[in-house]
């Protein structure tokens, strides 16, 4: 039983008003479909008013409506602990729209942000890297935040921000526009072309560069899709002899497959016409072009390479001790050692001659 005189008190007090009767009971139409913003007491209350006043222009009030219209939607969409105010002012002391919001400003002024001024203006600056894009929002965004602005001055600390290298630097100093809004318009079609630049060179704007490199000036290793153990001048196992459009020179690869027209590098096969290791003769692209030449011009009427085991690299100055060893010794046995040892030597002065001369690493038949 002693819960029931508070639960009264509270019904109580949601029956009472801060509107006079004449607000509170004046006909309104319904306007149920306009859609107002809502305040909770936690921002600035000048942004909500500003809104609010966008907003209800919609319902077309009449002037015996308008009064109590301004009064009743501005209460209506306060949530929170806006509402919780609102509902403490004192009864029958709202009886214009004018006393509601000189309340309402009173109490949350602790939200209101600082007015912006010109010199706000002035800290704005535009970095080597910035965009132009990001420059100019950033000034609309301080622009916007100050309700009279004189144009020359906002004029010249637009011009005094941007970097010196900037285009739309040099437009301003060669064609001073005369109104701030005519120096924003031109700023839209710099970005316009800005943007088109970085476009054409496949590259995000102006702000990407302002991050340097982490790896500028250490050496770079090898990247990760680029083919490594390739021998230049190795080819596929396309068949010898099929005519010249069947010989395929070396050529670069690029993307992320390796291309099947190269051979990587064997450390086991010996080329006599570049005198190295890496590929045999009859793998040899450079044959394969001189041959294919001379098959085309019909200096040739058959291709044939003889393939030889493959090489194997020996260590030349061993040879050369073992060599001197051998000669100071005697019998057959030292002569016939020597006379291999000569052989290795020479072997890689056997050259391929392409002059059609038969040789017993490429047979040509004329």
């Amino acid at each position: 039983m002693s819960s029931t005189p508070e639960i009264y008190l509270l019904i109580e007090q949601t029956r009472r008003t801060p509107f006079t009767d004449r607000i509170a009971n004046a006909y309104i139409r319904d306007n149920r479909r306009i859609r107002f913003p809502e305040y909770d007491g936690t921002k600035d209350p000048r942004a909500y008013l500003k809104a609010f006043r966008l907003t209800i222009t919609r319902a077309h009030l009449t002037d015996e409506e308008r009064e109590a219209a301004h009064c009743r939607f501005f209460a209506e969409n306060l949530t929170g602990s806006a509402l919780e105010w609102f509902s403490s002012l004192e009864g029958n002391s709202i009886d214009s729209f004018e006393q509601l919001i000189t309340a309402f400003l009173k109490q949350y002024s602790v939200f209101l942000e600082t007015e912006a001024s010109e010199a706000d203006l002035w800290e704005i600056t535009q970095t080597k890297g910035q965009s132009l894009r990001s420059y100019i929002e950033k000034f609309k965004a301080a622009r916007a935040k100050i309700h009279v602005v004189n144009h020359k001055v906002a004029i010249k600390a637009l011009e005094k921000g941007l970097w010196h290298r900037s285009m739309f630097y040099k437009e301003l100093a060669l064609n001073p526009p005369e109104t701030l809004d005519d120096a924003l318009h031109r700023a839209s079609r710099f970005i316009a072309l800005e943007e088109h630049i970085a476009a054409k060179e496949g590259r995000a704007p102006a702000q990407a560069d302002s991050q340097a490199p982490k790896n500028q000036g250490k050496k770079q290793g090898p990247r990760e899709n680029q083919t490594q153990g390739e021998h230049a001048c190795a080819v596929s196992d396309t068949p010898v002899g099929q005519g010249p459009s069947e010989v395929v020179p070396n050529q670069g690869t690029s993307g992320n497959q390796r291309n099947p027209k190269f051979r990587p590098y064997d450390e086991s096969k010996y080329c006599s016409h570049h005198e190295r290791a890496g590929h045999s003769t009859e793998e040899c692209a450079e044959v394969m072009k001189q041959l294919a030449k001379k098959f085309a011009a019909g200096e040739l009427k058959s291709v044939e390479l003889n393939k030889k085991p493959p090489f194997k690299r020996r260590n030349l100055k061993t040879d050369q001790v073992n060599l001197k060893n051998l000669k100071n010794g005697k019998g057959p046995k030292r002569r016939k050692q020597i006379l291999l040892l000569l052989t290795r030597q020479n072997q890689k002065r056997e050259l391929t001659q392409f002059s059609g001369t038969s040789t017993n690493s490429v047979s040509m038949t004329k």
